[in-house]
């Protein structure tokens, strides 16, 4: 029993020192799961917070660089990070009198890829489903909408309009 209250300090430890709330079972989990070495599940939840972090650095800094290009090419950015219970839209923006829905896609190389190849048919349909309910919410059903990809590559922005 000793090890497992050793287990969720540690835990609580992570926790504070990284600052987030990311932790993805219970102390409850830990207890079950009889552990032997608890120190290398440590390791493993602090990589694992610590990679997650980067991601979604990497993600802020795509959202970043795409917000500042948008605005250069006097774009109105309504919103960032619009979510719903369907999903999420990483940017909202006006080009003149359209409502612009714009998903960033980065990646630092295209090892796996071009950014913009992430954006499948199922991300469309859910990306779609989100705009109506914003317009929706928002009495925008009648005005003209876009969908755009801001595909970042090595920190270089290709910006598709009417991507879908």
């Amino acid at each position: 029993m000793a090890n497992v209250q050793y287990i969720g300090i540690l835990l609580l430890s992570i926790l504070l020192v990284t600052n987030r709330l990311w932790v993805d079972f219970t102390v409850n989990q830990l207890i079950a799961s009889k552990l032997e070495k608890p120190r290398q599940l440590i390791l493993c939840i602090e990589v694992k917070v610590k990679v997650k972090e980067f991601n979604k650095d990497k993600g802020r800094r795509g959202k970043f660089l795409a917000v500042e290009y948008l605005k250069r090419i006097k774009y109105k950015i309504l919103l960032t990070n619009y979510s719903n219970n369907i999903g999420e839209i990483d940017i909202i923006a006006k080009d003149k009198k359209t409502t612009v829905f714009i998903e960033v896609k980065y990646r630092e190389n295209d090892r796996f890829g071009l950014p913009r190849e992430a954006v499948g048919k199922r991300k469309q349909e859910k990306i779609r489903q989100v705009a109506t309910i914003y317009m929706v919410q928002n009495r925008l059903i009648d005005s003209d909408v876009r969908f755009d990809v801001a595909d970042i590559l090595e920190g270089k922005i290709t910006y598709i309009k009417n991507a879908f």
